[in-house]
């Protein structure tokens, strides 16, 4: 797998990615839309893990194919 630029494409909405800010922290998140949000802003897309809005990130990955067995 290779990393994907975020300037040159953004995962489908609702589709949970392995990220990596700008810091070079990585993890798993959700990219995510919420089209009933009062504004503009919060009905942006954007990456969301557990604790919340993901800040700063550059890349992002599919998610391997789990395991069969």
């Amino acid at each position: 797998m290779q990393w994907i630029k975020c300037s040159e494409q953004m995962p489908e909405i609702n589709t949970q990615v392995i990220y990596c800010d700008e810091f070079m922290h990585r993890g798993s998140a959700r990219y995510i839309k919420y089209d009933f949000a009062k504004t503009e802003k919060g009905r942006a897309p954007r990456f969301e893990d557990l604790r919340g809005v993901v800040h700063g990130v550059t890349h992002w990955m599919p998610l391997p194919t789990p395991p069969t067995e």
